[in-house]
Protein backbone atom coordinates (compact mmCIF):
# COMPACT_ATOMS: atom_id res chain seq x y z
CA UNK A 1 0.00 0.00 0.00
CA UNK A 2 1.47 3.36 -1.07
CA UNK A 3 1.35 6.14 1.50
CA UNK A 4 -0.62 9.31 0.82
CA UNK A 5 2.64 11.33 0.80
CA UNK A 6 4.14 9.20 -1.97
CA UNK A 7 0.86 9.18 -3.92
CA UNK A 8 0.69 12.96 -3.94
CA UNK A 9 4.35 13.29 -4.94
CA UNK A 10 3.95 10.82 -7.82
CA UNK A 11 0.80 12.61 -8.99
CA UNK A 12 2.66 15.93 -9.12
CA UNK A 13 5.60 14.35 -10.96
CA UNK A 14 3.32 12.71 -13.56
CA UNK A 15 1.41 15.98 -14.06
CA UNK A 16 4.66 17.90 -14.53
CA UNK A 17 6.06 15.47 -17.09
CA UNK A 18 2.77 15.30 -18.99
CA UNK A 19 2.91 19.08 -19.21
CA UNK A 20 6.47 18.90 -20.60
CA UNK A 21 5.42 16.28 -23.18
CA UNK A 22 2.52 18.50 -24.23
CA UNK A 23 4.83 21.52 -24.42
CA UNK A 24 7.45 19.79 -26.58
CA UNK A 25 4.76 18.24 -28.81
CA UNK A 26 3.34 21.71 -29.36
CA UNK A 27 6.81 23.06 -30.19
CA UNK A 28 7.38 20.20 -32.65
CA UNK A 29 4.23 21.15 -34.49
CA UNK A 30 4.89 24.89 -34.47
CA UNK A 31 8.68 25.20 -34.59
CA UNK A 32 11.18 24.21 -37.25
CA UNK A 33 13.83 23.70 -34.54
CA UNK A 34 12.17 20.47 -33.22
CA UNK A 35 12.60 18.10 -36.07
CA UNK A 36 11.64 14.41 -35.72
CA UNK A 37 15.06 13.12 -34.58
CA UNK A 38 15.57 15.92 -32.08
CA UNK A 39 12.04 15.49 -30.72
CA UNK A 40 12.68 11.76 -30.24
CA UNK A 41 15.85 12.46 -28.24
CA UNK A 42 13.96 14.94 -26.05
CA UNK A 43 11.26 12.35 -25.31
CA UNK A 44 13.87 9.74 -24.37
CA UNK A 45 15.57 12.25 -22.08
CA UNK A 46 12.23 13.09 -20.46
CA UNK A 47 11.48 9.39 -19.95
CA UNK A 48 14.87 8.83 -18.31
CA UNK A 49 14.39 11.87 -16.08
CA UNK A 50 10.87 10.67 -15.16
CA UNK A 51 12.11 7.22 -14.11
CA UNK A 52 14.98 8.79 -12.15
CA UNK A 53 12.52 11.05 -10.32
CA UNK A 54 10.39 8.05 -9.30
CA UNK A 55 13.51 6.28 -8.02
CA UNK A 56 14.41 9.32 -5.88
CA UNK A 57 10.89 9.40 -4.43
CA UNK A 58 11.03 5.76 -3.34
CA UNK A 59 14.55 6.15 -1.93
CA UNK A 60 13.90 9.25 0.14
CA UNK A 61 10.20 8.85 0.93
CA UNK A 62 9.88 5.27 2.20
CA UNK A 63 6.52 3.54 1.74
CA UNK A 64 4.08 3.52 4.60
CA UNK A 65 4.76 0.50 6.80
CA UNK A 66 1.49 0.68 8.71
CA UNK A 67 -1.66 0.13 6.66
CA UNK A 68 -4.12 0.39 9.54
CA UNK A 69 -4.16 1.25 13.23
CA UNK A 70 -6.63 -0.33 15.63
CA UNK A 71 -7.23 1.01 19.13
CA UNK A 72 -9.21 -0.85 21.83
CA UNK A 73 -10.21 1.44 24.68
CA UNK A 74 -10.68 0.15 28.24
CA UNK A 75 -14.34 -0.72 28.62
CA UNK A 76 -16.35 1.40 31.00
CA UNK A 77 -18.65 0.03 33.69
CA UNK A 78 -21.93 1.91 33.87
CA UNK A 79 -21.98 1.83 37.66
CA UNK A 80 -18.43 3.23 37.82
CA UNK A 81 -18.57 5.86 35.11
CA UNK A 82 -15.82 8.09 36.50
CA UNK A 83 -13.32 5.40 37.46
CA UNK A 84 -11.09 3.07 35.50
CA UNK A 85 -12.61 -0.39 35.65
CA UNK A 86 -9.95 -3.06 36.10
CA UNK A 87 -12.33 -5.59 34.54
CA UNK A 88 -12.86 -3.26 31.58
CA UNK A 89 -9.11 -2.69 31.24
CA UNK A 90 -8.43 -6.43 31.50
CA UNK A 91 -11.02 -7.19 28.84
CA UNK A 92 -9.64 -4.55 26.47
CA UNK A 93 -6.11 -5.89 26.99
CA UNK A 94 -7.32 -9.44 26.34
CA UNK A 95 -9.00 -8.41 23.09
CA UNK A 96 -5.99 -6.35 21.93
CA UNK A 97 -3.58 -9.20 22.70
CA UNK A 98 -5.67 -11.85 20.95
CA UNK A 99 -6.87 -9.79 18.00
CA UNK A 100 -3.29 -8.77 17.15
CA UNK A 101 -2.32 -12.31 16.09
CA UNK A 102 -5.14 -12.35 13.53
CA UNK A 103 -3.69 -9.48 11.49
CA UNK A 104 -0.58 -9.09 9.37
CA UNK A 105 2.42 -7.15 10.61
CA UNK A 106 1.39 -4.02 8.68
CA UNK A 107 -1.64 -3.60 10.99
CA UNK A 108 -0.76 -1.98 14.30
CA UNK A 109 -2.99 -2.90 17.24
CA UNK A 110 -2.20 -0.39 19.98
CA UNK A 111 -1.30 -2.12 23.25
CA UNK A 112 -3.79 -0.93 25.87
CA UNK A 113 -0.94 0.12 28.14
CA UNK A 114 0.10 2.77 25.60
CA UNK A 115 -3.27 4.45 26.12
CA UNK A 116 -2.73 4.61 29.89
CA UNK A 117 0.04 7.15 29.29
CA UNK A 118 -2.32 9.73 27.86
CA UNK A 119 -6.01 8.91 28.18
CA UNK A 120 -8.33 10.72 30.58
CA UNK A 121 -9.67 7.81 32.62
CA UNK A 122 -12.64 9.89 33.79
CA UNK A 123 -13.90 10.29 30.20
CA UNK A 124 -14.14 6.66 29.12
CA UNK A 125 -17.93 6.88 29.12
CA UNK A 126 -17.90 9.66 26.51
CA UNK A 127 -17.93 8.37 22.93
CA UNK A 128 -17.19 11.91 21.70
CA UNK A 129 -14.03 12.06 23.81
CA UNK A 130 -12.91 8.59 22.67
CA UNK A 131 -13.53 9.47 19.03
CA UNK A 132 -11.58 12.72 19.38
CA UNK A 133 -8.72 10.96 21.17
CA UNK A 134 -8.61 8.18 18.54
CA UNK A 135 -8.25 10.77 15.78
CA UNK A 136 -5.43 12.52 17.64
CA UNK A 137 -3.45 9.26 17.82
CA UNK A 138 -4.12 8.51 14.12
CA UNK A 139 -6.33 5.46 14.71
CA UNK A 140 -8.21 4.09 11.69
CA UNK A 141 -10.52 1.84 13.72
CA UNK A 142 -11.58 2.10 17.34
CA UNK A 143 -13.29 -0.46 19.56
CA UNK A 144 -15.05 0.78 22.66
CA UNK A 145 -18.05 -0.03 24.80
CA UNK A 146 -19.51 -0.66 28.21
CA UNK A 147 -19.91 -3.54 30.63
CA UNK A 148 -23.43 -3.81 32.02
CA UNK A 149 -24.68 -5.89 34.91
CA UNK A 150 -27.37 -8.36 33.88
CA UNK A 151 -29.40 -11.09 35.55
CA UNK A 152 -27.64 -13.92 37.38
CA UNK A 153 -24.76 -11.56 38.13
CA UNK A 154 -23.54 -11.73 34.54
CA UNK A 155 -22.13 -8.87 32.53
CA UNK A 156 -23.00 -7.91 28.96
CA UNK A 157 -20.34 -6.29 26.81
CA UNK A 158 -21.86 -3.69 24.50
CA UNK A 159 -19.03 -3.43 22.01
CA UNK A 160 -18.91 -0.77 19.30
CA UNK A 161 -16.53 -0.78 16.34
CA UNK A 162 -16.06 2.47 14.42
CA UNK A 163 -14.13 2.74 11.17
CA UNK A 164 -12.91 6.28 10.52
CA UNK A 165 -12.06 5.53 6.88
CA UNK A 166 -15.58 4.68 5.76
CA UNK A 167 -17.39 6.17 8.79
CA UNK A 168 -19.14 2.91 9.62
CA UNK A 169 -20.23 1.79 13.07
CA UNK A 170 -21.03 -1.79 14.04
CA UNK A 171 -22.28 -3.08 17.38
CA UNK A 172 -21.94 -6.49 19.01
CA UNK A 173 -23.09 -7.73 22.40
CA UNK A 174 -21.29 -10.58 24.12
CA UNK A 175 -22.01 -12.04 27.55
CA UNK A 176 -19.09 -12.63 29.88
CA UNK A 177 -19.21 -14.00 33.41
CA UNK A 178 -18.58 -11.25 35.92
CA UNK A 179 -16.92 -13.45 38.55
CA UNK A 180 -14.42 -15.41 36.49
CA UNK A 181 -14.27 -13.10 33.46
CA UNK A 182 -14.19 -16.01 31.02
CA UNK A 183 -13.51 -14.39 27.69
CA UNK A 184 -15.13 -16.68 25.16
CA UNK A 185 -14.29 -17.22 21.52
CA UNK A 186 -17.71 -15.95 20.49
CA UNK A 187 -16.73 -12.44 21.50
CA UNK A 188 -13.55 -12.53 19.41
CA UNK A 189 -15.41 -14.10 16.50
CA UNK A 190 -17.96 -11.28 16.56
CA UNK A 191 -15.24 -8.64 16.61
CA UNK A 192 -13.08 -10.33 13.97
CA UNK A 193 -16.17 -10.82 11.82
CA UNK A 194 -16.33 -7.05 11.48
CA UNK A 195 -12.93 -7.24 9.79
CA UNK A 196 -13.73 -10.31 7.68
CA UNK A 197 -11.53 -12.50 9.87
CA UNK A 198 -14.08 -14.97 11.21
CA UNK A 199 -12.61 -18.07 9.62
CA UNK A 200 -9.07 -17.24 10.63
CA UNK A 201 -9.41 -17.08 14.40
CA UNK A 202 -6.08 -17.81 16.04
CA UNK A 203 -5.38 -18.43 19.69
CA UNK A 204 -2.87 -16.07 21.26
CA UNK A 205 0.26 -17.69 22.59
CA UNK A 206 -0.18 -15.58 25.71
CA UNK A 207 -2.45 -17.57 27.99
CA UNK A 208 -3.41 -15.80 31.20
CA UNK A 209 -6.11 -16.97 33.60
CA UNK A 210 -9.04 -14.57 34.13
CA UNK A 211 -7.85 -13.78 37.66
CA UNK A 212 -4.32 -13.05 36.49
CA UNK A 213 -5.67 -11.03 33.58
CA UNK A 214 -7.25 -8.61 36.05
CA UNK A 215 -4.06 -8.58 38.10
CA UNK A 216 -2.12 -7.74 34.93
CA UNK A 217 -4.51 -4.85 34.30
CA UNK A 218 -3.92 -3.63 37.86
CA UNK A 219 -0.15 -4.00 37.42
CA UNK A 220 0.05 -1.97 34.20
CA UNK A 221 -2.23 0.66 35.73
CA UNK A 222 0.12 1.05 38.71
CA UNK A 223 3.12 1.02 36.35
CA UNK A 224 1.83 4.01 34.38
CA UNK A 225 1.01 5.77 37.64
CA UNK A 226 4.75 5.34 38.34
CA UNK A 227 3.96 3.25 41.41
CA UNK A 228 6.73 0.83 40.46
CA UNK A 229 7.07 -0.74 43.90
CA UNK A 230 3.45 -1.90 43.81
CA UNK A 231 3.90 -3.22 40.27
CA UNK A 232 6.94 -5.21 41.39
CA UNK A 233 5.00 -6.76 44.29
CA UNK A 234 2.12 -7.86 42.04
CA UNK A 235 4.41 -9.24 39.32
CA UNK A 236 6.65 -11.13 41.77
CA UNK A 237 3.63 -12.85 43.31
CA UNK A 238 2.45 -14.04 39.90
CA UNK A 239 5.90 -15.19 38.77
CA UNK A 240 6.27 -17.23 41.97
CA UNK A 241 3.31 -19.26 40.70
CA UNK A 242 4.44 -19.41 37.06
CA UNK A 243 8.01 -18.34 36.33
CA UNK A 244 7.71 -19.15 32.61
CA UNK A 245 5.19 -16.43 31.73
CA UNK A 246 7.30 -14.11 29.58
CA UNK A 247 4.76 -11.28 29.59
CA UNK A 248 4.81 -11.04 33.38
CA UNK A 249 8.59 -11.41 33.42
CA UNK A 250 8.99 -8.45 31.07
CA UNK A 251 6.59 -6.34 33.13
CA UNK A 252 8.55 -7.15 36.29
CA UNK A 253 11.83 -6.30 34.56
CA UNK A 254 10.45 -2.97 33.30
CA UNK A 255 9.16 -2.09 36.76
CA UNK A 256 12.52 -2.98 38.36
CA UNK A 257 14.37 -0.89 35.77
CA UNK A 258 12.14 2.19 36.17
CA UNK A 259 12.13 1.86 39.96
CA UNK A 260 15.93 1.79 39.94
CA UNK A 261 16.02 4.93 37.77
CA UNK A 262 13.48 6.59 40.07
CA UNK A 263 15.62 5.81 43.13
CA UNK A 264 18.74 7.17 41.40
CA UNK A 265 16.92 10.42 40.60
CA UNK A 266 15.94 10.71 44.27
CA UNK A 267 19.55 10.34 45.32
CA UNK A 268 19.08 6.76 46.55
CA UNK A 269 20.86 3.62 45.30
CA UNK A 270 18.89 2.05 42.47
CA UNK A 271 21.56 -0.12 40.91
CA UNK A 272 20.29 -3.30 42.61
CA UNK A 273 16.90 -2.94 40.93
CA UNK A 274 18.49 -2.30 37.54
CA UNK A 275 20.68 -5.40 37.87
CA UNK A 276 17.57 -7.38 38.90
CA UNK A 277 15.91 -6.26 35.64
CA UNK A 278 18.96 -7.38 33.67
CA UNK A 279 19.00 -10.82 35.31
CA UNK A 280 15.28 -11.37 34.69
CA UNK A 281 15.66 -10.57 30.99
CA UNK A 282 18.79 -12.67 30.57
CA UNK A 283 17.00 -15.67 32.07
CA UNK A 284 14.00 -15.00 29.83
CA UNK A 285 16.20 -15.14 26.73
CA UNK A 286 18.10 -18.23 27.89
CA UNK A 287 15.22 -20.32 29.24
CA UNK A 288 11.99 -19.20 27.60
CA UNK A 289 12.23 -17.00 24.49
CA UNK A 290 15.57 -16.15 22.87
CA UNK A 291 13.85 -13.94 20.27
CA UNK A 292 11.84 -11.83 22.70
CA UNK A 293 12.02 -8.20 21.56
CA UNK A 294 10.95 -6.63 24.87
CA UNK A 295 13.63 -8.46 26.86
CA UNK A 296 16.36 -7.36 24.44
CA UNK A 297 15.07 -3.78 24.66
CA UNK A 298 15.23 -3.75 28.47
CA UNK A 299 18.77 -5.16 28.41
CA UNK A 300 19.72 -2.46 25.91
CA UNK A 301 18.42 0.20 28.28
CA UNK A 302 20.44 -1.30 31.14
CA UNK A 303 23.65 -1.01 29.13
CA UNK A 304 22.81 2.58 28.21
CA UNK A 305 22.62 3.40 31.93
CA UNK A 306 25.96 1.65 32.38
CA UNK A 307 27.39 3.55 29.38
CA UNK A 308 28.33 0.30 27.64
CA UNK A 309 27.33 1.62 24.23
CA UNK A 310 28.37 -1.36 22.09
CA UNK A 311 26.30 -3.86 24.06
CA UNK A 312 23.41 -1.40 24.23
CA UNK A 313 23.39 -1.06 20.44
CA UNK A 314 23.59 -4.82 19.97
CA UNK A 315 20.50 -5.55 22.07
CA UNK A 316 18.47 -2.60 20.78
CA UNK A 317 19.10 -3.64 17.18
CA UNK A 318 18.01 -7.19 18.00
CA UNK A 319 14.87 -5.88 19.66
CA UNK A 320 13.91 -3.88 16.57
CA UNK A 321 14.62 -6.83 14.29
CA UNK A 322 12.09 -8.90 16.26
CA UNK A 323 9.54 -6.10 16.70
CA UNK A 324 9.85 -3.04 14.41
CA UNK A 325 6.93 -1.38 16.25
CA UNK A 326 8.68 -1.14 19.61
CA UNK A 327 8.50 2.64 20.08
CA UNK A 328 10.42 2.62 23.38
CA UNK A 329 13.47 1.09 21.70
CA UNK A 330 13.61 4.00 19.24
CA UNK A 331 13.50 6.39 22.20
CA UNK A 332 16.34 4.54 23.94
CA UNK A 333 18.38 4.31 20.73
CA UNK A 334 18.23 8.10 20.42
CA UNK A 335 20.55 8.40 23.44
CA UNK A 336 23.39 6.65 21.57
CA UNK A 337 26.12 8.39 19.57
CA UNK A 338 25.05 9.84 16.19
CA UNK A 339 27.36 7.39 14.38
CA UNK A 340 25.38 4.46 15.82
CA UNK A 341 22.11 6.17 14.92
CA UNK A 342 23.27 6.53 11.30
CA UNK A 343 24.15 2.83 11.16
CA UNK A 344 20.50 2.15 11.94
CA UNK A 345 19.52 4.22 8.88
CA UNK A 346 18.52 7.50 10.54
CA UNK A 347 20.28 10.82 10.17
CA UNK A 348 20.00 12.05 13.75
CA UNK A 349 18.27 11.80 17.10
CA UNK A 350 15.29 13.82 15.88
CA UNK A 351 14.43 11.30 13.16
CA UNK A 352 14.52 8.41 15.65
CA UNK A 353 12.24 10.23 18.07
CA UNK A 354 9.80 11.16 15.31
CA UNK A 355 9.75 7.49 14.32
CA UNK A 356 8.88 6.56 17.92
CA UNK A 357 6.04 9.13 17.92
CA UNK A 358 4.84 7.90 14.51
CA UNK A 359 4.48 4.41 15.99
CA UNK A 360 3.14 5.44 19.40
CA UNK A 361 1.62 8.95 19.38
CA UNK A 362 0.83 8.52 23.10
CA UNK A 363 4.50 8.31 24.07
CA UNK A 364 5.05 11.10 26.56
CA UNK A 365 8.75 10.32 26.90
CA UNK A 366 9.44 10.49 23.16
CA UNK A 367 7.72 13.86 22.87
CA UNK A 368 9.50 15.29 25.92
CA UNK A 369 12.94 14.19 24.68
CA UNK A 370 12.18 15.51 21.18
CA UNK A 371 11.07 18.83 22.66
CA UNK A 372 14.30 18.97 24.66
CA UNK A 373 16.35 18.17 21.54
CA UNK A 374 14.65 20.92 19.52
CA UNK A 375 14.85 23.48 22.33
CA UNK A 376 18.56 23.02 22.97
CA UNK A 377 19.34 22.97 19.25
CA UNK A 378 17.75 26.43 19.05
CA UNK A 379 14.46 25.55 17.41
CA UNK A 380 12.20 27.14 20.05
CA UNK A 381 9.11 27.41 17.83
CA UNK A 382 9.37 23.72 16.87
CA UNK A 383 9.85 22.82 20.54
CA UNK A 384 6.71 24.82 21.40
CA UNK A 385 4.80 22.97 18.70
CA UNK A 386 5.93 19.58 19.97
CA UNK A 387 5.01 20.25 23.59
CA UNK A 388 1.67 21.63 22.37
CA UNK A 389 1.09 18.35 20.50
CA UNK A 390 1.73 16.41 23.70
CA UNK A 391 -0.64 18.57 25.75
CA UNK A 392 -3.31 18.34 23.06
CA UNK A 393 -3.31 14.55 23.37
CA UNK A 394 -2.80 14.58 27.13
CA UNK A 395 -3.75 17.94 28.71
CA UNK A 396 -2.98 16.49 32.16
CA UNK A 397 0.59 15.44 31.35
CA UNK A 398 2.65 16.33 34.41
CA UNK A 399 5.96 15.94 32.55
CA UNK A 400 4.64 18.00 29.64
CA UNK A 401 3.52 20.84 31.88
CA UNK A 402 6.80 20.75 33.81
CA UNK A 403 8.78 21.08 30.61
CA UNK A 404 6.50 23.84 29.32
CA UNK A 405 7.08 25.65 32.60
CA UNK A 406 10.86 25.31 32.28
CA UNK A 407 10.69 26.62 28.70
CA UNK A 408 8.64 29.57 29.93
CA UNK A 409 11.24 30.33 32.61
CA UNK A 410 14.03 30.18 30.00
CA UNK A 411 12.04 32.50 27.71
CA UNK A 412 11.41 34.84 30.69
CA UNK A 413 7.70 34.68 30.00
CA UNK A 414 6.45 35.43 33.51
CA UNK A 415 2.75 35.05 32.84
CA UNK A 416 3.06 31.75 31.01
CA UNK A 417 5.38 30.47 33.77
CA UNK A 418 2.85 31.24 36.48
CA UNK A 419 -0.09 29.93 34.45
CA UNK A 420 1.69 26.68 33.62
CA UNK A 421 2.87 25.82 37.13
CA UNK A 422 -0.44 26.82 38.70
CA UNK A 423 -2.25 24.65 36.13
CA UNK A 424 0.09 21.79 37.06
CA UNK A 425 -0.60 22.23 40.78
CA UNK A 426 -4.35 22.22 40.12
CA UNK A 427 -3.86 18.72 38.65
CA UNK A 428 -1.27 17.52 41.17
CA UNK A 429 -1.36 19.64 44.36
CA UNK A 430 1.57 17.71 45.85
CA UNK A 431 3.98 18.13 42.97
CA UNK A 432 7.24 19.14 44.62
CA UNK A 433 8.98 19.94 41.32
CA UNK A 434 6.32 22.53 40.50
CA UNK A 435 6.69 24.16 43.91
CA UNK A 436 10.48 24.16 43.53
CA UNK A 437 10.34 25.77 40.07
CA UNK A 438 7.87 28.38 41.26
CA UNK A 439 10.21 29.06 44.16
CA UNK A 440 13.14 29.58 41.77
CA UNK A 441 10.97 31.85 39.60
CA UNK A 442 10.00 34.09 42.53
CA UNK A 443 13.55 33.99 43.93
CA UNK A 444 15.02 35.20 40.62
CA UNK A 445 12.40 37.96 40.52
CA UNK A 446 13.24 39.16 44.02
CA UNK A 447 9.95 38.08 45.62
CA UNK A 448 11.51 36.32 48.61
CA UNK A 449 8.31 35.77 50.58
CA UNK A 450 6.57 33.90 47.74
CA UNK A 451 9.82 32.05 47.03
CA UNK A 452 10.07 30.95 50.66
CA UNK A 453 6.47 29.67 50.71
CA UNK A 454 6.98 27.58 47.59
CA UNK A 455 10.31 26.15 48.77
CA UNK A 456 8.72 25.23 52.11
CA UNK A 457 5.89 23.50 50.25
CA UNK A 458 8.44 21.59 48.16
CA UNK A 459 10.18 20.45 51.36
CA UNK A 460 7.02 19.58 53.27
CA UNK A 461 5.28 17.70 50.44
CA UNK A 462 8.27 15.80 49.10
CA UNK A 463 11.47 16.81 50.91
CA UNK A 464 12.90 18.44 47.79
CA UNK A 465 16.56 18.68 48.77
CA UNK A 466 17.55 21.54 46.44
CA UNK A 467 14.89 23.71 48.08
CA UNK A 468 16.98 23.60 51.26
CA UNK A 469 19.81 25.44 49.50
CA UNK A 470 17.48 28.24 48.41
CA UNK A 471 15.90 28.44 51.86
CA UNK A 472 19.43 28.83 53.20
CA UNK A 473 19.98 31.77 50.80
CA UNK A 474 16.73 33.40 51.91
CA UNK A 475 17.38 33.01 55.64
CA UNK A 476 20.96 34.23 55.20
CA UNK A 477 19.79 37.33 53.32
CA UNK A 478 17.42 38.08 56.21
CA UNK A 479 20.13 37.69 58.82
CA UNK A 480 18.58 34.51 60.25
CA UNK A 481 21.94 32.80 60.56
CA UNK A 482 20.92 29.72 62.59
CA UNK A 483 18.11 28.81 60.18
CA UNK A 484 20.43 29.29 57.19
CA UNK A 485 23.08 27.02 58.75
CA UNK A 486 20.49 24.31 59.38
CA UNK A 487 19.22 24.43 55.77
CA UNK A 488 22.76 24.26 54.35
CA UNK A 489 23.57 21.29 56.59
CA UNK A 490 20.46 19.44 55.43
CA UNK A 491 21.47 19.97 51.79
CA UNK A 492 25.00 18.73 52.51
CA UNK A 493 23.66 15.59 54.24
CA UNK A 494 21.77 14.76 51.04
CA UNK A 495 24.81 15.07 48.79
CA UNK A 496 24.15 13.11 45.57
CA UNK A 497 27.77 12.44 44.64
CA UNK A 498 31.18 14.01 44.07
CA UNK A 499 29.87 16.24 41.28
CA UNK A 500 26.89 17.61 43.24
CA UNK A 501 27.29 21.37 42.66
CA UNK A 502 24.44 22.30 45.00
CA UNK A 503 26.07 20.40 47.86
CA UNK A 504 29.40 22.14 47.14
CA UNK A 505 27.65 25.51 47.16
CA UNK A 506 26.00 24.68 50.50
CA UNK A 507 29.42 23.73 51.94
CA UNK A 508 30.90 27.05 50.80
CA UNK A 509 28.03 29.06 52.31
CA UNK A 510 28.19 27.08 55.55
CA UNK A 511 31.95 27.64 55.83
CA UNK A 512 31.52 31.41 55.43
CA UNK A 513 28.79 31.52 58.06
CA UNK A 514 30.64 29.42 60.63
CA UNK A 515 34.11 30.99 60.27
Amino acid sequence: MISSGISLTITLIVAFFLFLVFLFTYLKLTSEFFQRARFKRVLLALLALFLFSLLIVYLFIPPKLIKARIVIFPFNEQDAATELSLEGLALADYIATNIKVNFTLDTLVYPVEWLLEAIDKDSLSSSNYLSSFAKKINADIMIYGTLERAVNNEQVLNCNIYNFKNKERQQNSTTVLSKSLKYNDEMLVNILNSFGKTTNLKKSNIEISPKNQILYAKAIDTFYKKDYKNTIDIAENIIEQDSSNVRWRNLLARAQMEYGIQLDNDGKPGGINQIAALKICEQTLIKYDSLNAAAHGIIGKFYILEKMWGKAEEHLVKSLSYNPFNAQVFVDFASLHPSRIKKLGYRNEEELLRKAIFINPCSEKARIILTDYLFFNKYPSMADDEIANLLEINPRSIEGLLYLGKMSVAARDSQRTLDTFNRLLSIDPNNTIAYYNLGVFYFNNGNMEEAKENFLNAVQKGNDIDSHLYLGYIYESRGEKDKAIEEYRIRIRHKKGFDDEYAKEAMDRLYKLTH
